[in-house]
């Protein structure tokens, strides 16, 4: 058996699977999608060239009031709204206090979460 893996345009493995050589070669990627020979794991590889790799971590973080090492492009959602990040520091700022959850997302990083405190 031969293991291979679906990955979507961003490269996430979205599918694994395994069949004969002989099913391999007639298998066919719906559009935007790539087949791609060997192991993999949802939500934690993706596919870059011809390669199977683990998916690195994002290099975000919080820094008092903060947002740090977000990449350009990387989607920022604060509760319920979504912001596309320029590749700055973004300064968090709140109109209520409370405890605020903060998730990163930017293919084909980790997706990251974090908790921001509004004073």
């Amino acid at each position: 058996m031969i293991n291979y893996v679906m990955a979507d345009a961003a490269g996430l493995v979205v599918m694994t699977g395994a069949c004969t050589d002989e099913e391999l070669k007639m298998q066919r990627a719906p559009q935007g999608m790539r087949l791609v020979q060997g192991t993999g794991r949802l939500g934690l590889d993706y596919v870059q060239g011809e390669r199977v790799m683990p998916r690195p971590a994002l290099p975000a973080r919080i820094d008092g009031s903060v947002l740090r090492g977000v990449p350009a492009g990387a989607l920022i959602t604060i509760d319920t709204s979504t912001y596309t990040a320029d590749g700055t520091d973004i300064r968090l700022v709140f109109d209520l206090p409370g405890t605020y959850t903060i998730r990163v997302q930017h293919p084909p990083y980790l997706d990251w979460e974090g908790i921001a405190i509004g004073a």
